[in-house]
């Protein structure tokens, strides 16, 4: 939310890398049917709900698609235009910060 309203341009991160990103339909789904099975045994199990194997998503992805998203879509109290970029140098990020600081 915060990129979307262009508080927030820049993260740490790399974009090439994996993320495993699971909707909330299938977390919801995967506990009911878990508890549903765990309900008259004397052990409970453990599962697990992930799509990273199936279905690879790279953080430029995510990035591309919030982007594109806000900016589409029209939101009152809106700072900036919603952009983002990914940095893996931490100095890199604080500078940035600073010079967008008031003075």
């Amino acid at each position: 939310m915060m990129v979307g309203l262009g508080i927030v341009h820049e993260v740490r991160g790399d974009e090439k890398k994996l993320v495993d990103t699971v909707p909330v339909d299938y977390v919801v789904s995967t506990i009911i049917v878990a508890t549903a099975f765990n309900m008259k045994k004397p052990k409970l199990s453990i599962y697990h709900s992930a799509i990273t194997d199936r279905n690879p998503f790279v953080m430029g992805k995510i990035k591309d698609l919030v982007v594109k998203y806000w900016n589409e879509n029209v939101v009152k109290n809106k700072f900036e235009k919603a952009s983002l970029c990914y940095s893996v140098n931490e100095w890199k990020i604080r500078i940035s910060k600073m010079k967008r600081l008031p003075v």
